[in-house]
């Protein structure tokens, strides 16, 4: 009996096998513990597995023809296994095989044909059964779902070194979702030029979208809502420009407030080309000009 610990169960079962020298097919073994990838890496959880050598029961009998009396050959016994083996040759020769394949339906292709039968009962039970968990996924209540990722948020900072006190998960329209945080170091989430903030919106977005199909709204401490009203009052002399000219660009912006500008003012001219730029101190700025007409 072998107890093998690994990342995942092929990797235990594969590592069982090495360790007690026989092949996979060859083992017996029961799962100690399923693994778990966790929450972000956290409450991670190794496959264990006790295994040990199927007995083989054929070898347990490889010696019992040698209790078996052994018929004595006489000459008389030799000439009636001739004359068998003759009459045998002279039914091969004249045995039609095609004849005979045609007048009785082939193993293999019973076989073949009850295995095709299993195998699409499978897939249509396996395709019914992605069926009902997307059709069931689809039509989970949003409020169920805010409830289930505000307890995984609170999970994932309660193994933070963060004082965030209020956690709040709720509907802000029909495609997104709102996590609001705030406590006394909403500073440190945030990070310098929001920097982190922006880490952390990545990171929720990209577990929340794939998995609940919404986009996020994360707001701490109010930032996002104050860097939006900062956005809004410097980007008035931008578009008054681009609405007279038909093209402007703007100052150097940071972090958060480049792509929240970028958002506003596609919003605004969807007709023109609006994209980043960066000058020669490594800074970012926005263009905004007519397209190039060919």
């Amino acid at each position: 009996m072998k107890k093998v610990v690994a990342k995942t169960l092929q990797e235990a079962i594969t590592q069982a096998s090495l360790d007690l020298g026989c092949s996979v097919t060859e083992l017996d073994y029961e799962i100690i513990q399923t693994p778990s990838s966790g929450f972000f890496g956290m409450g991670k959880k190794d496959a264990i597995i006790v295994a040990t050598i199927i007995k083989d029961s054929n070898a347990l009998g490889n010696n019992k023809d040698d209790d078996i009396p052994k018929k004595e050959i006489t000459p008389q016994t030799s000439i009636a296994t001739q004359n068998q083996k003759n009459s045998l040759e002279n039914t091969d020769e004249n045995f039609d095989y095609e004849e005979h394949k045609k007048s009785r339906p082939s193993y293999f292709d019973h076989h073949l044909a009850t295995n095709s039968q299993k195998t699409s009962h499978h897939q249509f039970e396996m395709n019914k059964s992605d069926i009902d968990e997307t059709f069931f996924k689809e039509i989970q209540d949003p409020q169920e779902i805010t409830q289930e990722i505000e307890d995984e948020v609170k999970m994932l900072f309660a193994s933070m070194p963060y004082k965030i006190n209020k956690i709040e998960v709720g509907i802000y329209d029909s495609q997104t979702i709102l996590i609001t945080l705030d406590g006394d170091d909403s500073a440190l989430m945030i990070g310098e030029k929001g920097y982190r903030y922006k880490a952390l919106s990545y990171l929720l977005f990209n577990w929340i979208q794939p998995k609940y199909g919404y986009n996020i709204r994360l707001e701490i401490a109010q930032f996002l809502k104050n860097q939006e009203e900062a956005i809004d009052i410097y980007l008035q002399n931008v578009i008054s420009t681009i609405i007279q000219t038909g093209k402007a660009q703007t100052k150097p912006l940071d972090g958060v407030l480049a792509y929240i500008a970028l958002k506003k003012l596609r919003e605004t001219f969807p007709n023109k080309y609006v994209s980043f730029r960066i000058n020669a101190q490594d800074e970012r700025y926005i263009v905004v000009n007519d397209f190039i007409k060919s």
